[in-house]
């Protein structure tokens, strides 16, 4: 047994729980089959299932044994992720303080592109990925599931 494995699966799975029961919560949209807690009961889920899968495969996994001098040790990651990590997180705080005046797409665009050059994805892929993803992620939103986001300051392009 990998008692990390167990334990961080159980941790994801009570999270995506935690997720399911607030989205529950929310209030369902007048005239839709569908209402704004669908989604994120969709993600919710889904952490409940990787979770346990995480957790299960922990639990029937032979830890590994460790032997003096035995093979080469292990890789170790060649460049810490600190930066993302940082990105990620303050990345957040901005998005929630400028959302409604700077607009889902160009705040989302930049924090998308700049997390994969973080990550080390190339600098044109970059853009041109969070951009594309996040223009496709807003037209979804908005025009096919009725979800407003703010278009902020893409306003007049956006309408």
């Amino acid at each position: 047994m990998r008692k990390v494995d167990v334990a961080a699966g159980l941790l994801f799975a009570a999270f995506g729980a935690g997720v399911v029961v607030e989205a529950a919560s929310i209030p369902p949209m007048i005239g839709q089959a569908y209402g704004p807690g669908f989604f994120p009961s969709l993600v919710g889920g889904g952490l409940v299932v990787a979770g346990l899968i995480i957790a299960l495969r922990g639990l029937f996994t032979a830890p590994e044994a460790v032997v003096e001098g035995a093979g080469r040790p292990a890789p170790t990651a060649t460049r810490p992720y600190w930066g993302a990590l940082a990105w990620l997180v303050a990345g957040l705080v901005v998005i929630i303080r400028a959302f409604e005046a700077i607009g889902f797409v160009p705040l989302l665009g930049i924090y998308l592109a700049g997390f994969m050059l973080l990550l080390g994805v190339r600098p044109v892929q970059a853009v041109v990925l969070g951009f594309l993803l996040t223009l496709g992620v807003y037209f979804l939103f908005v025009r096919l599931l009725l979800v407003p986001l703010p278009a902020g300051l893409l306003q007049p392009l956006l309408g």
